[in-house]
This record gives structure tokens, sequence and C-alpha cells, in this order.
């Protein structure tokens, strides 16, 4: 597939991998040619709007103030003042932006009585829910998330000035990276608070401490306090140079940046692409374990599939015939089947491959969802789809887009599946350096005959560790709630907190996997007569795609065997881990 040199915003339609891409390879953003007019017309139409519902405010709140003051009246006089007061405020109601010329959550009734009032509330907004905590987000997750934030606000949805959204552009492909804490967000909503941090660098503010400035952004591994700190530093780079020091917000600007879901799904994105990245890995090495074992190649033969209406079972199989073609190694075992490990990885690779298919699927929609609140039709578009309350003047609608729950299900999903594909990986790493299973070869996979080396031994444990760190974590975040905002937001999906979960245990599931890779080709090295153990006893070819794998893994520059001598296995996993990143394998593994 021809890799893509930069990625044009539309505001309506972005791809996973487009995401991936513009994260991990820092792809240029460019905004189609067409997003300018509609955000011009999306923020006039939104400032036409704001002007209506502040005189109208000031209109309709004084002459309820005036009527509440003579509330003291008894008898039928007060009883049709309150009658009118309830008129009055339903008006008011009507004609008011909530978080734009209203306050927020518990705060809604409180409304701006000047344009200048409705552009202070957008940066006090900002400021005041700069408050979450814990470590910073990789620069990776927050290129996604500027990434996704502009791809929503182009949609003209949001309201917003082109300006604002040429601006995040530019900072993105600046390569300068707002500084994210990881944790503060309950997922409705949207991610306030770790949005806030990147709307706080957007717009350039500084912000004094009791020890300095506090940093807001990141810029060639450095931490600075704000843009203009990084201009001053680097004063020769055109393209920061060209950026603006700070940037006014203006109507409903701070609202925009800080609603919505794409601090959680950008994680989910990310988590997402690598776990699929993983079942391949896992389909290859479980083939260079079979052969290892000298295992039985019926349990992956294509009729027992012509039974089993599982499409990601019969993928995985078929990845496992495709690696072992050719070998002479398979059903070289004289046991009947082998263990659940081995026999059942279509079963549970397939599984996996499958529920990750239903997890794309939803990471895609809801990326090309719009999650601000409250957005903006034009009024063709009301009179189409006639509103209930057949106010289609009134061309601004409050939704709950912005709660993360089908990212929240989804990505306790991902992380479920994720911690049973390391599982069954670890369960193959004990079978290979277990005498009792492993069909002759050396004890931990070393050559021990003074009983000096460990060998694998520890890497095991290491698994083991991960794989149970894994069960405690794949519990679900989705089934919790906190009410917040006075109870006005009273229920919320935790889909951060499920992203940042799903997110380490794909991390760990991928360092099993290294293990396993490391364990299998070393295991496959006996049955090649690269090294000598006793017992070895059966030798053969392996098939041709896993003899290519091992040679990547293996060969002349690659991972050492341990030939007899124990070493440090840190550096080995790592390598390990880095040959699963670069996506070598999806070819060989592809249908």
């Amino acid at each position: 597939m021809k890799k893509e040199r930069s990625i044009k915003i539309d505001g309506v339609q972005l791809s996973l991998p487009q995401v991936e891409a513009a994260a991990r390879a820092s792809l240029k953003v460019t905004l189609e040619a067409g997003v300018k007019a509609k955000l011009d017309k999306s923020s006039r139409q939104l400032a036409g709007t704001v002007r209506e519902a502040i005189a109208a405010g000031r209109d309709l709140g004084k002459r309820i103030k005036q009527l509440e003051r003579k509330g003291s009246q008894s008898g039928q006089n007060a009883s049709r003042s309150q009658a009118e007061i309830k008129r009055l405020q339903l008006e008011l109601k009507k004609r008011m932006i909530y978080g734009v010329t209203t306050g927020f959550g518990a705060l809604k009734k409180n409304y701006c009585e000047s344009e200048k009032d409705a552009r202070e509330l957008q940066k006090n907004l900002v400021l005041s829910h700069v408050c979450g905590v814990g470590e910073y987000l990789d620069d990776e997750t927050v290129r996604a998330i500027m990434l996704l934030k502009a791809h929503h606000l182009a949609s003209g949805r949001s309201g917003v000035r082109f300006e604002l959204v040429q601006r995040l552009v530019d900072i993105l492909n600046a390569g300068i990276v707002p500084l994210v804490p990881e944790q503060g967000s309950v997922g409705a909503s949207g991610d306030l608070a770790p949005l806030a941090h990147l709307a706080l660098a957007v717009i350039g503010e500084e912000v004094k401490t009791d020890t300095g400035r506090m940093k807001t952004v990141r810029y060639k591994g450095d931490e600075y306090a704000s843009l203009a700190e990084v201009k001053n530093r680097f004063r020769n780079e055109r393209m920061l140079q060209e950026i603006e020091d700070s940037f006014d917000l203006d109507f409903k600007e701070g609202l925009a940046l800080l609603n919505g879901t794409e601090v959680m799904t950008a994680m989910a994105v990310l988590a997402y692409q690598e776990a699929v990245n993983l079942v391949n890995w896992a389909d290859a090495i479980g083939a260079v374990t079979l052969e290892s074992i000298l295992g039985s190649s019926r349990a992956f033969d294509k009729i027992v599939f012509t039974v089993y209406k599982h499409n990601g079972a019969k993928v995985s199989a078929e990845h496992v015939r495709k690696m072992v073609k050719g070998s002479t190694l398979v059903n070289q075992n004289e046991k009947v089947h082998d263990p659940y490990s081995v026999r059942c990885i279509p079963q549970v690779h397939g599984a996996v491959r499958d529920n990750l298919e239903f997890i794309g699927k939803i990471i895609a929609e809801h990326l090309n969802s719009i999650t601000d609140d409250p957005i903006f039709f034009n009024a063709e578009e009301v009179r189409k789809y006639s509103p209930f309350d057949l106010q289609k003047e009134r061309l601004h609608f409050e939704e709950g887009h912005f709660h993360g729950e089908p990212i929240a299900f989804v990505m306790d999903l991902l992380g479920i599946v994720t911690a049973e594909l390391g599982s069954i990986s670890e369960r193959r790493i004990q079978m290979l350096l277990d005498p009792n299973h492993n069909q002759g070869l050396p004890a931990c996979l070393v050559q021990n005959h003074k009983g000096l080396n460990t060998g694998y031994m520890l890497a095991q444990y290491v698994a083991a560790s991960l794989v149970s760190e894994n069960k405690v974590l794949a519990h679900p975040a989705s089934v919790d709630s906190i009410p917040t905002s006075a109870n006005t937001e009273d229920h919320v999906s935790m889909g951060t907190i499920a992203a940042r979960k799903a997110k380490k245990i794909v991390q760990h599931t991928e360092t099993i996997l290294a293990i396993e890779l490391l364990c299998a080709t070393e295991a496959l090295s006996f049955r090649l007569g690269e090294q000598e153990g006793e017992g070895a006893g059966v030798r053969g070819r392996p098939g041709k795609l896993t003899s290519r794998l091992y040679q990547r893994v293996r060969g002349q520059k690659g991972i050492p065997l341990l030939r007899g001598q124990d070493r440090v296995m840190y550096p080995l996993i790592e390598q390990a881990k880095e040959i699963l990143r670069d996506n070598w394998l999806n070819p060989l593994t592809s249908q």
C-alpha cells in the first residue's frame, strides 16, 4: 500500500491509519481548500446568534427581575406574575447558547451580559480547567489528539473560526507538543481537563507558579513555558516564527477546544492499531512454537474450519498453515495432539481478531463523529430534520455526543482480548522451557551440562508477571460512574481510563510476545542443528516463511543465540520488541 506523505483534513472523513501515520511519522497536515469557506460561514452564523442572544438576555432578564421584585404581591396578580416569569424564562432558554452565552455545568443559569463577557468566559473556561495530573502523555498520543481536534473543528459544527483550526495545524506541523497530563478525565463532558492543557498551549498563555513558570509545551525533547519561549530559543526556524505568540479566543472557542473525546479516541486508535499488528505476530510466533515442539498440523487443517463459523479462527489457522508450509518438523511428535495453548491458537487468536474487527468499526465511527456540545446546523438542515420542539429558527442543539461510552466499552473490550493474547502466549513460553513438554529440548532452552546456566527461566517469570498485571488492568472502567458538576453531569463514561488501561495491556502483551519470539526461535535453533542439546533429537527443515522469520530474528545481524552461555536478557527483549514494531511481518501473514 502506498504510504501517504501528508494528510488533508476536511472535517468529514479520517481513517485510523491516517491518525497513526500523523502521530508516529509526523506527517504534514493540511486543510482542504473548502474548509475555510465552511468555517467562515459557520463562525459568522454563531457570532450573529450570540449577539442576538446577549441582547435578548438583557431584555428578558430585565423583565424577569422586574416581575420578581413584584413577588411580594399576593392573590391573583402574584399568580399572573409567576406565570409570566415562567414564560419569559422559557423564552430566555430558547435564546441562550449553552457555554457560549451561559455558564457551564451547574452554572448554566448564569447569562453573559455583553460580548466582552462572552469572550472572557471562553478564556476563563480554559484557565479554570487546567488541572490534569499524572505523567504527561507521550508525543505520539498528543499529535493524534491535535489531529483529531483539528479534524472535528474543521467540520464547521462547532462554530469556531478558521484561524483557530489553522493555528492547531501549524503548531502540529511545527513539531510543538503541548504537555498534556494523562489523568483527570472522567470521559464526559468529553476529556475536559487534559484538553484544557492542550488549549492552554494553543492560546500561548504563560502561567506563573511559586517556582517560576509552568511548562506547557515540549519541543525537540525539552519543555518550555510557552510557544513564545520556544520561538525565542529557536529564532532561525521559519515555521516556528510564522506562528503568533498568542491567540485570543472568540465566541465558543474555549468550549470547542475543551469539549469532545479526542484524548480517549487518540489513545484508542493507537492502541487498536498496535493490537492489530500484535495478533498477526501472535499467529506467526505461534507457528514457530508449533514447529519447535514438533506439533500436529491437524488442528489447523482447512477442513476443520468448514464446520467452525468464526472467520477470525479461519484467518489465524491459514496464517499458521502458510508459515509451516514445507516443514519437516511438524507432525514428528508422537502425541495425538498438543496442549491447548498450541492446538487452540485459531480459536483464541481468531476470537481476538473478530473482536478487533468490531472494535475498529466503533473507533472509526467515533473518530468521524462530532463530539462537541452544542453543535450548529444551517437553516436548510434544520428544516429538513424538523426538531421535536418545532423551533426551526434555533440552529444550535445541545446534545450528549461528548459522552465517551462508545470508546469506553471498546477500550475495555480491547484490554480483555489483548490480555488473552498475552495469556496464551505465556503458556507457550512455559511449554518451550519445560523439558517435560518441549519434546526433548533442553530445560530453559540452554545447554547446561554443569548446571551453571538458567537460560530463559526469568524471562518466563517476567511474562507471567505481565499476564497477572493484565488481569488486574482488564477490569472494566466503563461500569463505573461518579457524578460531577453538582449532579448535572450525573453519569460519565470513564472512557479515558479505559483507554489508558488498554494501552498498558497492549504494551505488556507486546513484551510477552517478544519473549515468546525469543524462546521459539531459540528452540528452533536446536531443531536446525545450530545448537547442540541433550535429547534435542529430531532435526529438520522449518516452513519457508518460518525460516524467513527465523533469519530475520536470529540471522547474521539479528539477536544472538545463547549457545550455552547466559546473557543479560533485557536488551534481547528490547530487540525483539523492536522487530515486532517494524511491521515487517504484515505482508507475510496477509491473505
